[in-house]
């Protein structure tokens, strides 16, 4: 069995890729966590065979310490950040950064900016456009990006900022692409566990992310490939 480590916002996408590559004859286990967390595990020997993170910075520590192969490391797609609300809340029809300075917002829900590269990503737009001393007693922290999605389509808070693909895939939300002007995309980046039990496997499933068919369900996802122009929504 192939054991995938990757992203909490790949949760979509990577779940229709899996699907495809188990047609091919395969079983593959995805584990899903924020990728600081996966990368510390993996440092800590946990069995994988690949890890997707959604940062290049958490692979290229694992290739310098001889955890991830270098020759395998590759850049799956550019990850963008977004605003999102539940649906069922009064919310201006056009969201902008601005709505969190709304006093109806008391909760804004981000990935915990201490190991999930989405929550790095909120706290340095946060930063750039001056909120973030402001806003951050209304921070709510959690474990990886897709459950900061999950808090605020539940209503626990009024407002997230997360991957854009989380905002995608969830369901009976609203959300809006943050200009990238803020921000620099991340650069989402896989590589191959150095001590791989299916190496071969891993292989196969990396080619098939990084081809056209998985360029394609990334891309949808919210997941564009390198070259292509920033999501508008």
């Amino acid at each position: 069995m192939l054991t995938v480590a990757a992203a909490s916002d790949l949760k979509a996408p990577f779940q229709k890729i899996a699907q495809k590559f188990e047609q091919q004859g395969y079983t593959v286990k995805l584990v899903f966590g924020s990728s600081g967390m996966l990368a510390e595990q993996i440092a800590n020997g946990a069995p994988y065979d690949l890890f997707a993170s959604a940062n290049r910075e958490f692979v290229d520590k694992l290739v310098a310490q001889g955890l991830i192969e270098a020759p395998t490391v590759a850049v799956y797609g550019y990850g963008y950040l977004a605003l999102v609300v539940s649906a069922k809340r009064e919310a201006p029809s056009s969201l902008s950064m601005d709505y969190l300075l709304e006093p109806s917002v008391q909760r804004i829900s981000i990935a915990h900016p201490d190991h999930a590269p989405y929550g790095m990503l909120a706290r340095e737009v946060l930063t750039r456009v001056g909120y973030w001393e402001q806003l951050r007693p209304k921070l709510v922290y959690a474990e990886n990006v897709f459950s900061a999605g999950q808090l605020a389509q539940s209503g626990e808070t009024e407002a997230g900022l997360v991957a854009l693909a989380v905002a995608k895939a969830l369901p009976d939300v609203r959300h809006a692409v943050v200009s990238p002007d803020l921000y620099t995309p991340l650069a989402q980046t896989l590589g191959i566990v150095s001590n791989a039990a299916n190496r071969e496997a891993a292989l196969r499933f990396a080619e098939l992310v990084l081809g056209p068919e998985g360029r394609e369900v990334l891309r949808q996802s919210g997941i564009p490939s390198p070259g292509d122009p920033p999501p508008t929504q």
